[in-house]
């Protein structure tokens, strides 16, 4: 065998090792994939995260009672500097009531027979509905005698959510406030709402997910 026929056997020789290697790497890579994904771990190089588009904004602010109309709690959901809803925490005497208003048009709750709904957790709000507009009544109570008494969906309510929906730019778009009543306490803990037009967001959701977990 020549000295050239040597050299070039040995190069094949490297190529073909070299070959076998690139693609026992790929195998072992499709493997690990594979075995990765039905273990439910992630890979970076595979991973494709999704987009987020829902916009939560976090907080505590307790709503102020009033003693006249006028006076409104404002809620700005999208932060666009014009309010899409009004909280009414309402006193005339021994009683008052908690409402909430629409403050664009077309604007509306879920909600049925003038009440807006106290949702629980992972409750749907979308199209499907139902929704009030544009004023919905929460709590009614008095205090005759000294004897408190309360109705409504939100008598008492702890961490429920309101269903909204609401217009930007002509389109509607469905999210949620989270709220605690219990008679003239009144407290608003942070609200979400979903960019995408038209797309249901569940009580309390606040990122987007294959598998969404709510707040509790």
């Amino acid at each position: 065998m020549s000295k050239r026929d040597s050299q070039r056997r040995k190069s094949n020789k490297n190529q073909n090792r070299q070959a076998c290697e690139k693609n026992t790497w790929r195998d072992d890579l499709a493997s690990y994939a594979i075995a990765a994904s039905a273990a439910g771990v992630g890979m970076l190089a595979l991973a494709v995260p999704a987009d987020a588009s829902i916009v939560y904004t976090p907080g505590y602010q307790s709503v102020p009672r009033q003693f006249e109309t006028g006076k409104w709690f404002r809620i700005d959901i999208d932060g666009d500097g014009v309010s899409d809803f009004r909280l009414a925490n309402f006193i005339v005497g021994d009683e008052g009531w908690v409402q909430i208003f629409s403050d664009v048009r077309g604007n509306q709750v879920v909600g049925t027979v003038r009440y807006a709904s106290a949702l629980q957790s992972g409750a749907t709000i979308g199209p499907a509905g139902p929704f009030q507009r544009p004023a919905s009544l929460m709590e009614k109570w008095n205090d005759f005698s000294g004897i408190f008494q309360s109705t409504g969906p939100w008598a008492g309510a702890a961490n429920k959510y309101i269903g909204l929906k609401f217009l930007i730019n002509g389109e509607y778009h469905f999210g949620w406030a989270r709220l605690s009543v219990k008679g003239t306490r009144v407290a608003l803990k942070g609200y979400a709402y979903e960019t995408i037009p038209n797309k249901p967001i569940l009580a309390g959701q606040t990122e987007e997910l294959a598998t969404s977990n709510p707040q509790k």
